[in-house]
């Protein structure tokens, strides 16, 4: 074999060893924001929940059936909730931008 032919050699290995890479990080990524769809689907869900435990809640101190205390455990937790989607959606957009790097995209900043 010829060094030229060694080195062509060398450079294919590399090229499939980094396509390899490629695949995995992909589908890392594709797990991952499978999982997180699951959690925002749920955490989405909580945030409804707790949507309407504070309508009740409030209708319920208007009409002097529970103190204010109650509104504000039930407004806590609809914040709680809401802040949880946030931290989730952020996750889920930054898992976006590891999948386009890791289709080998790039973004590029715009000058005004």
């Amino acid at each position: 074999m010829t060094s030229a032919e060694a080195r062509y050699q060398e450079a294919v290995a590399q090229y499939n060893g980094t396509l390899v890479q490629a695949l995995h990080e992909v589908a890392d990524v594709v797990t991952s924001s499978q999982a997180l769809q699951a959690r925002i689907n749920k955490t989405e869900q909580a945030v409804q929940q707790a949507e309407q435990a504070l309508h009740i809640a409030t209708n319920r101190y208007q009409g002097g059936l529970a103190t204010y205390l109650d509104v504000l455990v039930a407004e806590e937790s609809l914040l709680n909730n809401q802040r949880a989607l946030v931290n989730l959606q952020s996750r889920a957009f930054s898992l976006e931008l590891a999948l386009i790097h890791a289709l080998g995209g790039g973004f590029e900043t715009t000058e005004s």
